[in-house]
């Protein structure tokens, strides 16, 4: 309110001053004018607002040549609500204004669909070098090639520790020749086993008879006869005693009858009681002899000759159960034999091929990279380069190095999963590199990956590389700009402006703006889609207006 009442007191002095030039210029009869402002502006404490109404009926009142008196007439009181009526007319009269709708026009022109893809510059022609020995595990880095070296077929690119390795070598030529040494040894004893194995069997088999009969025989003979004998001899000592005794006894009596007995009949007699003195003996030893062959020798020569036949009986079972065995046993070994000695050989050989590849050698023409090329990116650089210096281990099976040959090269390129469906083998491509916009490369769609490979699509461009080229390397990025979709003429409306039918997202319609006439809902068929613009196929013609958003439903 008092920023209100200020403005007005402005206007009021700007008034006043108005008068008060008007008055000067048309002579004394409008002095008084300025001083009923004065008064008016002194004495009395009415609204500053009435003093422009005061000038405007001050100015009309002179320019119809009326006398000045008369602006005291007030009857513009209520003027000073002018202020509060005048802003609220200005709006209602925009509110009930209707806003003519948004529309577009179809219309023929050239309609294209860019696809833009990220690409890396590839070689066509590069050899990874990977060690893959067989044998060997120790790979310990002497010396390394730099990376980005251009290097010639058979440069050394790589020296290894071989100290270790050569020593394993030889130790392994002396087990080889010591092992061929065994085998044929072994070898000899095969063939001598063989010729034995059945000659055992034959005297086993022959030992076993030979003891069966043995024992046969003593039952059947020799032990019935040794009793005999036994008891013979016995009984010869007996009757051999009783002999003794008999003559020693007819010769006493033969000598008794003579009373006198001469020299010659004492020795007689003395000699035949020897001899019976000895027949007793002989007797007492037949005695012992009689009872030891019976009840001692001959029940151990039994059993001794029974547990031979045994015996013999059981190591002819084992020959002829075991020397088979052997023999096979012995084939086994030599087979095994053979068996090692070949594998040592391969791995002699193995170690030996290992060796060669220590000194690892470019296979071709061409520029070192560090690392493995996987689907345009160079992977592993920073480890390989730690690996590669001096004291470093290398990976077995594991790339650690790539020779390029930076000619002929290829552009692969991540296709957006979106705009698979346009990029297709045969599809016309400009390359620009990254590093060097000024050049422009020709190029064409050769494949396009079928299956996705950690969630990327990629696509291999064929590039003409002219000479201006030449400063592009593998590895450079750039951007692949291909128009999968041109039409010269095309029917082309607004995105926004086709719908799409709730029941049926397939259907598409547009609302028709005809002249003096409410917008008409018109099936249309689409074609392809590029940013905020869609081809019509059918449906509308050139110069069609249409709606750019539905119009509303009135309730």
């Amino acid at each position: 309110m008092t920023r209100f009442v200020r403005i007005l007191s402005l206007c009021a002095m700007a008034g006043s001053l108005l008068l008060s030039s008007l008055a000067t210029a048309d002579g004394p009869a409008k002095k008084p004018q300025p001083k009923e402002e004065a008064k008016s502006g002194e004495g009395s404490q009415e609204p500053e607002s009435k003093q422009p109404a005061k000038a405007k009926k001050s100015r009309k009142a002179e320019n119809e040549k009326q006398p000045a008196a008369e602006p005291k007439v007030e009857p513009a009181k209520p003027e000073p609500e002018k202020p509060k009526t005048e802003a609220p007319k200005v709006e209602p009269k925009a509110a009930p204004a209707e806003q003519k709708p948004n529309t577009a026009k179809v219309a023929k022109q050239p309609f294209k669909i860019d696809v833009s893809m990220k690409g890396v510059f590839e070689p066509t022609n590069r050899t990874e070098i990977a060690l893959r020995p067989k044998q060997w595990k120790e790979l310990t880095v002497v010396k390394a090639v730099e990376h980005g070296r251009q290097v010639r077929k058979g440069d050394v690119l790589v020296e290894l520790d071989l100290e270790k390795i050569d020593d394993q070598i030889a130790d392994l030529k002396k087990d080889l020749l010591l092992s061929e040494l065994s085998f044929k040894q072994a070898e000899a004893n095969l063939k001598i086993l063989e010729a034995s194995t059945p000659l055992d069997l034959q005297l086993a088999a022959r030992n076993k008879k030979n003891a069966d009969e043995d024992l046969e025989r003593f039952l059947k003979i020799d032990k019935p006869l040794l009793v005999k004998s036994a008891d013979f001899m016995l009984k010869m000592s007996q009757s051999n005693l009783e002999y003794e005794k008999e003559e020693l006894r007819q010769l006493e009596k033969m000598y008794k009858a003579d009373d006198l007995t001469e020299e010659t009949e004492e020795i007689i007699l003395k000699r035949q009681r020897d001899a019976v003195e000895r027949a007793e003996f002989f007797l007492e030893n037949a005695k012992v002899n009689h009872e030891e062959a019976l009840k001692i020798e001959l029940p151990r020569e039994e059993d001794s000759r029974r547990y031979l036949t045994e015996q013999q009986a059981l190591l002819t079972q084992r020959t002829q159960a075991t020397s088979p065995v052997q023999l096979e046993q012995q084939r086994i070994q030599l087979e095994k034999m053979k068996v090692e000695r070949g594998r040592s050989e391969d791995r002699l050989k193995e170690l030996e091929a290992d060796r060669e590849q220590m000194t690892v050698k470019a296979p071709a023409d061409g520029i070192v990279y560090y690392g493995q090329y996987v689907r345009g990116q160079w992977t592993g650089a920073t480890a390989t380069a730690d690996d590669l210096r001096p004291g470093g281990n290398l990976t077995r099976e594991k790339a650690f190095m790539t020779i390029v040959q930076d000619r002929p090269m290829v552009v692969r390129a991540d296709v957006p999963e979106a705009s698979l469906h346009y990029v297709t083998p045969g599809l016309k491509a400009t390359v620009e590199p990254a590093g060097y916009p000024e050049i422009k490369l020709s190029g064409t769609v050769d494949v396009v990956d079928a299956v996705p490979l950690g969630g990327q699509f990629a696509a291999v461009v064929k590039l003409a590389l002219p000479h201006e080229a030449k400063v592009l390397v593998p590895g450079m990025s750039c951007t692949v700009k291909t128009t999968p979709y041109l039409k010269k003429s095309a029917l082309v409306a607004a995105v926004a402006a086709v719908f799409a039918e709730k029941l049926d997202p397939d259907s598409r319609y547009v609302y028709l703006v005809r002249q003096g006439k409410a917008p008409q809902k018109q099936p249309v068929t689409v074609g392809k889609q590029a940013g905020d613009k869609i081809e019509i196929l059918e449906g509308l013609d050139n110069g069609d207006e249409i709606l750019l958003e539905e119009p509303k439903q009135k309730d």
